[in-house]
């Protein structure tokens, strides 16, 4: 369902593909590197998912974006959630909209 609101809805679609295909393979590689776990793929694309609005917010208007994460982030956790949501925290405070 193709949905106008979206970031990749002003792109063409040569653009998206050239995104999605390797996004693609690589959402594949992640799957079968872990052993079948789909909680890695949706980490991964979940992290994906909280760039793409800090992406959309610099280039838009927005002065501020509010991300709601987790108590003890680091990029070495023994939770791989923690540290996805660590590096969307780094994205976010190096987009300056923090």
């Amino acid at each position: 369902m193709f949905n106008p609101s979206t970031i990749n809805a002003r792109q063409p679609f040569v653009m998206f593909l050239a995104f999605l295909v390797p996004f693609t393979v690589l959402n594949i590689w992640v799957y079968n590197g872990t052993v079948g776990s789909v909680l890695m793929v949706m980490l991964l694309h979940a992290l994906v998912n909280i760039s793409s609005p800090i992406q959309a917010a610099r280039a838009g208007a927005t002065e501020h974006f509010i991300l709601v994460s987790i108590q003890g982030v680091a990029p070495d956790h023994p939770m791989e959630l923690f540290g996805m949501k660590y590096l969307a925290e780094q994205e976010l405070k190096a987009s300056g909209l923090a």
